[in-house]
C-alpha cells in the first residue's frame, strides 16, 4: 500500500477490510464473558393496553432463572426515564400557539401502560437464553386493550385516543416557519399552481448486525460497562448514567466494529439501559442479542412524512413561491425530531425560491417511535420537490431538465439565503445538473425509448437534483499524540460502521506531518479514553476529523519546530518543516518528527517546552455544511406485470473535497440501493386497525440485492467549503436522498403517470397503468 499514493485524494482501499473480511471483527454480539446470564425481553402483543399485573411467580420459580424484572422494579430501584431530547437548537421546532414541546418519558420496561406492539414490559434473566424464553412463557401480564390511532390522519381526528395525557390531541409540535401573507400573495399572481399530496412511507434501517449489549459490574467498585455496538459511545453513556442515577464515570460504554448504523443504530435504546440495570441487580454479567424479527418489532423507524405541497410558477415556468404541510407519524415516543425540523429548511432544493411558508407537526400514534434515518428529513424534502418540478414541467410543456434550469440557483448567488433561514455556503447546482444530463445522455434518449418499445417494454428517464444539511449535533472531541516508536495516536468520538474512518483520517493526517501511512493510528469507542464526542451521523466524521485535527496538527508542528530549533541551534524563523522532518534552512542538518518526539519529554528540551508531543482541539458549535448534486437513472417497465428494471445510472456529487474517492464512491453505492429500496419495495406493513406488525421478518420486508442494480457511473463536482478547514462537506447521504425522486420521476416518464407514491410495487406501478 505504501508505494502507492496514500494522502488526501487517493483512493486508498479500507485498511480495516482485512480484519473484517477474515472474520477479525469486534461486534457485539462477539463478545461474551465467562458465566454471563442472558435476558430475554418480554413484549407487548397490543398496541395499546393498560398493564393490570404481572404474575411472575411460575416463572421465577424455573431452575436456572435469576431474576424477572418488571417496570415497577425499575421504579421501585429509584432509577429515572431515559432522557428525551433531539430538537435541533440551530433550526429549532417551536409551537406556533407559544406552549412547550412535550417530551414523553422513555422507560426502559412499560409502566402502567403499553403504546405500541412489541414495546417491552418484563424482563427475564437466565443461565441460558432458552431457559428465558422458557420462563417467559409463565409470565402472565393482565392487559386491559384500549382503543389503538396507527395512522396521523386517525389520531388526529376529534376524540381520538391520547397516547400521552399531556397531550390530548395527539399533536406535540405544531411549527411554522416563513412568511404566509406574502407566499399567498405570490400564489394568487401565479400563472400556474402545481401541487402534490405524498406519504413518504415508513422504512427501517436494517442494519446486517442486529442489536446486542453485555453488561458486567465490577464487583467492588460498583463500576458498570456496557459493551453495546452503535453511533457514539458517550451519547450511551450520558442517556443511561442520567437513566441509572449514577455519575458517568461510573458508566463505561465500549463499542467494537458495528454492523451498520444508518441513523438507526444512533440512539440509545431500552435494552442497553436493562441489561446494565440486571448485572447491577444480580451483580453478575448479563447479555441480550436481538432476534431479527425483535430488530423490526422495535428498532426505531425511519421517514413515515405526510405531505401536501404546493409550487406557484409564472407563464414562463419560473418559481414565484413554495407553501407545505408537513406531518410526521413520530410513533409512540419524542424519541428525535431531527428529520422534522431539519427535512422542511430545505424545502426549496437548489431552486431559488424566494418565498415560501411551511408547517410541520409530529404526530403521536401507536407504532413503533421514528427517528433519524440516512438522510432524517432532507430526502422526504427533496422527493416533494423534485416531483413537484417534473409535475410543473409536464403542466407546462417543458422538459425536465429546462424547468430545473430556469430555476436553479445561480452560481453567483452563492451564499445563498433561503425563505426559512438557511444558507448554502457553497456550489455550483447547475454544474451537476448539466453533468448528470449528459453523463445519462438525456438528449438522446428518444432513440432508446423507441427501441425499448420494439421489445414490448416501456422505458423511462429520470432525473434530481439533491441538497443535504451535514450538521448533526456539533459537539466533538480529538486528542493527537507523536509518540516515540514512530506512531500519531489519534482519538475522537465519532464511530465507524462501515465509513472507513481508520483509513480516510489516516490519510490527511499522514500528509499533513509527512509520515507514513502505516503510522497514523485512530481509537474510538471506549469512553474510558474517548471523553467526549457526538459519534457519526449527518455526514459529519470527516468534515469534523479535518476541521480539528487540522487545528491539533498545526498545533504540535509549531512546538515541535520550536524544540527541534533548540536542538539544532537554530533559530526557530529558520527551520522549515516538510516530509516528516525539520530542517535548517540552507543547511543538511535537520531532525525526523519522531526524534522529536523522542527528545520532547526530557531533560535535553527546557521547561517551557518539555512534554510530549500532544494537542487537543474541541468544537461546540453548529458547523453547516451542504452536500448537493444531481442524479439521473433509466428504466424499462414491463407494461404486462408491472415489473421495474433499472438499465442505467449516473450521480454527480459535490462532497466537498474529496479525501478518499473509493470511501466516498462506495458510500455513494450504499445509498443509492436504499433510496432505490425505499423507492420501489420497503415498507414497514402494519394492520391499520391493530396495530400488529406485518412486516416482521426478511419474509415481509422487502430489500433490493446486487441484481437488481446496474454498474453506477458517478462523478465528483467538487466545490470545496469556506466553512471547514478541509472544504469536506460530507458525503455519507446523498445516494439516499437523489435515488428515489430520480427513479420515481424514470417510472413515471415509462409509464406516462404524472405521479406514483413509494413504494412502486409492481402490482400498484401495474394498476396505475390499468386506471390510466
Amino acid at each position: 500500500m505504501t508505494d502507492k499514493p496514500t494522502g488526501i485524494g487517493a483512493a486508498v482501499p479500507r485498511v480495516e477490510d482485512f480484519r473484517l473480511l477474515t472474520g477479525a471483527g469486534e461486534y457485539s454480539d462477539d463478545l461474551s464473558l465467562p458465566d454471563q446470564l442472558h435476558a430475554f425481553v418480554i413484549r407487548s402483543p397490543h398496541a395499546h393496553a393498560l398493564i393490570g399485573g404481572i404474575d411472575r411467580a411460575a416463572a421465577e420459580a424455573v431452575p436456572g432463572v435469576a431474576a424477572v424484572l418488571t417496570g415497577q422494579d425499575f421504579l421501585a430501584d429509584g432509577f429515572s426515564p431515559m432522557p428525551a431530547w433531539g430538537n435541533p437548537k440551530d433550526v429549532a421546532l417551536k409551537n406556533r400557539d407559544g406552549s412547550e414541546i412535550f417530551f414523553t418519558p422513555l422507560y426502559p420496561l412499560a409502566v402502567a401502560r403499553v403504546r405500541r406492539v412489541g414495546e417491552p414490559v418484563a424482563l427475564v434473566v437466565a443461565e441460558t437464553v432458552a431457559i428465558a424464553e422458557d420462563a417467559a412463557e409463565l409470565v402472565a401480564v393482565e392487559y386491559e386493550p384500549l382503543p389503538a390511532v396507527v395512522t396521523v390522519a386517525r389520531a388526529m381526528a376529534a376524540g381520538a385516543p391520547a397516547l400521552w395525557d399531556e397531550v390530548p390531541g395527539n399533536v406535540p409540535v405544531d411549527d411554522e416557519k416563513g412568511d404566509r401573507a406574502t407566499t399567498d400573495a405570490a400564489f394568487a399572481d401565479a400563472a400556474h399552481v402545481v401541487t402534490l399530496e405524498t406519504w413518504n412511507q415508513r422504512v427501517t434501517g436494517v442494519p446486517m448486525e442486529p442489536r446486542a449489549a453485555v453488561a458486567d459490574i465490577d464487583s467492588l467498585s460498583g463500576r458498570i460497562t456496557l459493551h453495546a455496538g452503535g453511533q457514539g459511545v458517550n451519547r450511551f453513556q450520558g442517556e443511561l448514567s442520567r437513566a441509572l442515577e449514577c455519575d458517568r464515570s461510573m458508566l463505561r460504554v465500549v463499542s467494537r466494529d458495528v454492523g451498520g448504523g444508518y441513523g438507526t443504530r444512533n440512539h440509545t435504546y431500552p435494552e442497553f439501559a436493562l441489561v446494565c440495570w440486571a448485572a447491577w441487580r444480580l451483580k453478575w454479567p448479563v447479555k441480550w442479542t436481538a432476534t431479527r424479527t425483535e430488530c423490526f418489532l422495535s428498532d426505531y423507524a425511519g421517514r413515515d412524512l405526510v405531505t401536501k405541497a404546493e409550487l406557484a410558477l409564472d407563464a414562463e415556468g419560473r418559481i414565484l413561491a413554495m407553501r407545505s404541510d408537513n406531518i410526521q407519524n413520530i410513533g409512540t415516543h419524542t424519541i428525535s425530531f431531527v428529520p422534522l425540523a431539519r427535512g422542511p429548511t430545505v424545502f426549496n432544493g437548489v431552486y431559488d425560491i424566494r418565498t415560501a411558508y411551511v408547517t410541520s407537526k409530529a404526530v403521536f400514534t401507536n407504532q413503533t417511535a421514528t427517528a433519524s434515518y440516512r438522510g432524517a428529513g432532507r430526502p422526504e424534502s427533496m422527493f416533494v420537490i423534485e416531483r413537484l418540478m417534473d409535475i410543473a414541467a409536464k403542466r407546462l410543456g417543458l422538459d425536465r431538465v429546462e424547468i430545473r434550469r430556469r430555476n436553479v440557483i445561480a452560481d453567483d448567488a452563492i451564499p445563498y439565503a433561503n425563505p426559512v433561514g438557511v444558507t448554502y455556503d457553497s456550489g455550483r447546482f447547475g454544474r451537476s445538473l448539466e453533468m448528470a444530463a449528459k453523463a445519462i445522455d438525456w438528449t438522446g434518449f428518444e432513440g432508446r425509448r423507441k427501441e425499448a418499445a420494439a421489445r414490448g417494454r416501456l422505458r423511462g428517464i429520470g432525473i434530481a437534483n439533491y441538497i443535504e444539511t451535514a450538521t448533526g449535533y456539533p459537539q466533538e472531541r480529538v486528542e493527537m499524540s507523536v509518540l516515540p516508536h514512530g506512531v500519531v495516536d489519534l482519538v475522537m468520538g465519532t464511530q465507524s460502521s462501515g465509513q472507513g474512518h481508520e483509513t480516510s483520517y489516516a490519510q490527511i493526517v499522514s500528509e499533513w506531518f509527512g509520515v507514513p501511512f502505516d503510522a497514523v493510528r485512530l481509537r474510538t469507542g471506549d469512553t474510558d479514553f474517548v471523553s467526549m464526542g457526538n459519534g457519526s451521523h449527518s455526514s459529519r466524521s470527516m468534515k469534523l476529523a479535518g476541521h480539528l485535527y487540522r487545528r491539533t496538527t498545526d498545533e504540535i508542528v509549531a512546538r515541535a519546530t520550536a524544540i527541534a530549533a533548540h536542538l539544532m541551534e537554530a533559530a526557530v524563523a529558520d527551520i522549515a518543516f516538510a516530509g516528516g522532518r525539520f530542517a535548517v534552512s540552507g543547511t543538511d542538518r535537520a531532525i525526523g518528527l519522531f526524534e522529536v518526539a523522542a527528545t520532547a519529554d526530557t531533560d535535553a528540551v527546557p521547561a517551557g517546552l518539555r512534554g510530549p508531543l500532544y494537542a487537543e482541539a474541541e468544537i461546540h458549535e453548529p458547523l453547516p455544511t451542504y452536500p448537493n448534486g444531481c442524479h439521473a437513472c433509466e428504466v424499462e417497465v414491463d407494461p404486462d406485470t408491472g415489473r421495474v428494471e433499472i438499465v442505467s445510472y449516473v450521480g454527480v456529487d459535490d462532497v466537498g473535497r474529496v479525501i478518499n474517492p473509493l470511501i466516498v464512491d462506495g458510500q455513494t453505492h450504499g445509498g443509492i440501493a436504499q433510496g432505490v429500496g425505499q423507492a420501489l419495495m420497503e415498507l414497514c406493513a402494519v394492520d391499520g386497525e391493530t396495530g400488529q406488525v406485518f412486516a416482521g421478518s426478511f419474509m415481509d420486508y422487502a430489500m433490493p440485492r446486487a441484481d437488481a442494480f446496474p454498474d453506477f457511473r458517478l462523478a465528483f463536482n467538487e466545490v470545496p467549503t469556506p466553512t471547514t478547514a478541509l472544504g469536506v462537506k460530507g458525503g455519507g447521504e446523498g445516494g439516499t436522498t437523489a435515488a428515489p425522486p430520480a427513479l420515481v420521476s424514470a417510472i413515471c416518464d415509462a409509464a406516462g403517470l404524472d405521479h406514483i407514491e413509494m413504494p412502486v410495487t409492481p402490482e400498484r406501478l401495474w394498476r396505475a397503468m390499468r386506471e390510466r
